[in-house]
């Protein structure tokens, strides 16, 4: 009689300890599986097609206007001067005084200055993604710090002249520049460097986490298991799961002007998306 009496208490705090753990991991499951969602979208979103893609539509609708806003870029007049030695010399380089690209003078020949400035930003998003911001772009001294620092995706308020809040696809104001950058997305995410950083740390976090759930299932008991799992899974992707529904619908309002920027929402959204209905399911 005794020994059941002592049984009781103990077996108490040791279910006790064994709540106080599995909710403790739990948090930090959240926590971490949220990083590796995160991390595992930015190392989609930095591959080299899908990069070189969004940083050709970017040099093309934002950093070349920033460029002849503040007297640098290609403006229509500079093309027509470089159609006109492209016609003259095909198979010679381009003389672009802002770029430090090689451009082939073939790949604007016949094309007008929409299609031209895509072929030319092509050129030198591809050495962005290989060499980063210093690899691509030859500037004055005023204007290197804005295009090595600049983002797309934050409001720059700067003292330059600018055309900016024009650009189409949605903005986070610009006090919120230090969160987006904490969160890993920088001028250098869209490289080949920043690519192979989002591989490592996502490689490092799902480990973690894959860590942390054992521990829930093995001081979990019956369904519980995979209730303490599902709802740090439910936690750590129903908030980007939001923003990217947030997002598509902004974006999707004018589908013209944004619509090639949708697949930046699309890669996101793809990667946290499936973690939500499949928390959701199973708590």
């Amino acid at each position: 009689m005794a020994h059941e009496e002592n049984a009781s208490p103990m077996s108490g705090m040791t279910s006790g300890i064994r709540n106080m753990i599995v909710r403790f991991a739990g948090v930090l499951l959240a926590l971490t599986l949220l990083a590796a969602l995160w991390s595992t979208a930015l190392a989609r979103l930095s591959e080299r097609s899908t990069a070189v893609d969004l940083l050709t539509r970017a040099g093309t609708d934002i950093i070349n206007p920033l460029l002849t806003a503040n007297g640098s870029g290609l403006g229509q007049a500079l093309y027509q001067q470089l159609e006109a030695q492209a016609k003259a010399h095909p198979h010679q380089a381009l003389a672009l005084p802002f770029l430090k690209v090689q451009i082939p003078a073939s790949s604007i020949v016949g094309k007008d200055f929409a299609a031209g400035s895509a072929a030319i930003y092509r050129r030198v998003a591809e050495a962005y993604y290989d060499n980063g911001p210093d690899g691509a772009f030859l500037l004055p001294d005023q204007l290197k710090p804005i295009v090595s620092s600049y983002t797309p995706f934050v409001q720059n308020t700067g003292s330059f002249k600018s055309p900016l809040p024009s650009v189409p696809i949605p903005q986070l104001p610009s006090f919120l520049t230090q969160l987006w950058y904490g969160v890993g997305f920088t001028p250098t995410t869209l490289t080949a460097a920043g690519h192979a950083t989002t591989l490592s740390n996502s490689g490092w976090l799902w480990g973690v986490s894959a860590i942390l759930a054992l521990v829930i299932v093995l001081f979990s008991a019956g369904w519980n298991r995979l209730r303490n799992v599902a709802w740090p899974l439910f936690h750590s992707s129903w908030h980007i799961a939001l923003f990217g529904v947030i997002g598509t619908f902004l974006t999707h309002r004018d589908i013209a002007h944004t619509g090639p920027y949708a697949g930046v929402l699309d890669l996101i959204g793809g990667t946290f998306m499936p973690v939500f209905y499949a928390a959701v399911l199973v708590g």
